[in-house]
């Protein structure tokens, strides 16, 4: 049984989902390390964290960058839906290593606001 191409890499997606998969060579968002954050002066670990948290949101809601987030932005008003918060809640737990509630972009409905929680529990 032959699931796959067996030279040349794997097969392209089908036409209708190949929208949804992303070139590689730019278009992943770089890691965040943690241990490294630990390390940097309060203001900069805040930014590092805010720029962060704004384009692992313009990359789950399909922006074109992190400039089109802004770092007050709410999450209502930018289309965060409830799938979409846990996505972005396992996302962080996995980059900081830091266990975090379901709800936490509820508790925390703003960039900036969640930028403070989680600076706070990596401190």
């Amino acid at each position: 049984m032959r699931l796959g191409p067996v030279r040349g890499g794997p097969e392209p997606p089908h036409s209708l989902y190949r929208h949804l998969v992303r070139e590689s060579g730019g278009g992943a968002r770089p890691g965040l390390d943690a241990e490294h954050l630990l390390t940097l002066p309060a203001e900069e670990r805040r930014a590092a964290l805010n720029t962060y948290l704004r384009g692992r949101i313009a990359d789950m809601l399909h922006f074109d960058g992190t400039d089109d987030v802004a770092p007050d932005a709410v999450f209502l008003e930018l289309g965060l839906d409830s799938l979409a918060a846990v996505e972005l809640k396992n996302a962080l737990e996995t980059a900081l290593r830091v266990p975090l509630p379901a709800s936490v972009t509820f508790d925390h409905p703003s960039v900036d606001r969640l930028t403070d929680f989680l600076d706070r529990q990596l401190g």
